[in-house]
């Protein structure tokens, strides 16, 4: 790696997994490289990383090489889409990696990072729906915005069949195509991807 001479590491943090990653990578290379520099919100959750730390903006200035880890934001686009299909308003979109006031995905503004889930303001003028495919984040999330007093909001594409007595948990997607049979049950922030199918009677945690 010595033709690189400045190594920038940049996240999109909201998973344990991503962290955990970004952790052992930052390890890898500092053992095999004196110039790691860390993009700033990374940094801001890893205390104690010792860095140096820089923009994203300085990154792509100073870097000959900089390493994004994590996901692409596609199951993201997949929640708005649905939510836009079936009507429903969306305020804006919270995330960690990208800044405020920037557009995503068509008109979706972002309004702020994830801390803004601490926002009592923000917490009781809407309901949340988590733009993450990984199961342990939308769970300890939805659990965040509960204890601080938030609402989920249900998002069910109007291309899904359900039953009229499946039981839909707050918080859940049912993505297009998907097919809730009769007396399924499905918890809370639950996901039922693109075509999948919940058979009769069946329960879903």
């Amino acid at each position: 790696m010595e033709q690189f001479r400045n190594i920038g590491i940049i996240g999109r943090l909201g998973s344990s997994q991503v962290l955990d990653t970004i952790r052992r990578l930052k390890r890898f290379l500092v053992e095999r490289h004196p110039h790691v520099i860390l993009e700033e919100n990374i940094a801001e959750v890893l205390p104690g990383h010792g860095m140096q730390t820089s923009s994203r903006q300085r990154l792509g200035e100073t870097c000959d090489l900089v390493i994004v880890v994590g996901g692409s934001g596609r199951h993201a686009r997949v929640v708005l889409e649905a939510a836009d299909l079936a009507g429903l308003p969306v305020r804006g979109v919270l995330s960690d990696a990208l800044p405020a006031g920037e557009t995503f995905f068509g008109t979706h503004r972002v309004l702020g990072r994830l801390n803004r889930l601490q926002d009592r303001n923000l917490l009781q003028a809407c309901r949340f729906h988590l733009g993450t495919g990984d199961q342990a984040v939308r769970r300890s999330t939805a659990d965040t915005i509960e204890a601080q007093g938030g609402r989920l909001g249900t998002i069910i594409h109007p291309a899904a069949i359900l039953s009229p007595s499946a039981e839909i948990g707050a918080g859940t997607l049912v993505a297009a195509g998907a097919i809730i049979g009769v007396s399924a049950v499905l918890a809370e922030s639950g996901l039922v991807n693109t075509g999948a199918s919940i058979d009769h009677d069946c329960r879903l945690d």
